[in-house]
């Protein structure tokens, strides 16, 4: 994946049995004794922020935390059921909690708050109704409002440390280094940002990839 932006977390899981057999049967995909051996759903995450994502939980008092500035549980990925850990690259990610490592398992990982334009606060109330099972409502109401009340997310200027921190490539590898047969390709860039403007800028040695959906225009 790349270039999610910083709107919702990412979250995996376990691999289902009827899917786990078939990574195992090599009559059917050669050489996925390889892909085996990784027990959950494991994506290639390069070029991306995350930023700001919460997770509220119930609490004792059987109201919501976790999803107000003043008490967020920042999470931006991981596997729900604890199967295996992410790894990310060339991104800005909040949080390593849920990756590999304290710096998201790659150095071209930062934890820096990427420098929207105008970030959006977004707020939930959790309002107490007696005709539901756990007096909490599970309706989500949303409001449709002029674009320029929901933020502006494209990078503020250079200073972000979005800015150059993308890559053109990255090579994927399903195998140890001393695997001969070991499964190996390449998973590109997109060559155009959110807004349809080229990537990368400039040429050359000069090559620049933003981390996230936009490439900073000046």
């Amino acid at each position: 994946m790349d270039g999610t932006g910083a709107s919702g977390g990412l979250a995996t899981r376990d691999d289902s049995a009827p899917l786990q057999a078939r990574l195992r049967d090599a009559t059917q995909f050669p050489d996925s004794s390889i892909l085996a051996n990784t027990l959950f759903s494991k994506p290639t995450i390069m070029n991306d922020v995350f930023w700001d994502n919460r997770a509220g939980y119930i609490n004792a008092t059987g109201g919501v935390s976790g999803i107000t500035a003043l008490d967020a549980n920042s999470w931006d990925m991981g596997a729900a059921d604890l199967s295996g850990v992410l790894s990310p690259i060339n991104s800005v990610v909040q949080t390593p909690l849920g990756t590999l490592g304290t710096d998201g398992g790659s150095a071209s990982v930062r934890s820096d708050n990427p420098v929207f334009k105008s970030p959006y606060d977004v707020a939930v109330n959790i309002l107490a109704l007696r005709t539901y099972p756990g007096f909490r409502q599970a309706v989500i109401v949303a409001l449709i409002v002029p674009p320029s009340l929901m933020g502006d997310y494209h990078l503020l200027n250079t200073t972000s440390p979005a800015y150059g921190r993308g890559t053109g490539s990255v090579r994927v590898r399903w195998g140890a280094t001393t695997q001969t047969n070991a499964w190996v390709y390449t998973v590109p860039a997109p060559n155009k940002d959110i807004d349809g403007n080229n990537r990368p800028s400039g040429n050359g040695v000069n090559a620049r990839y933003d981390a996230g959906s936009d490439q900073f225009q000046p």
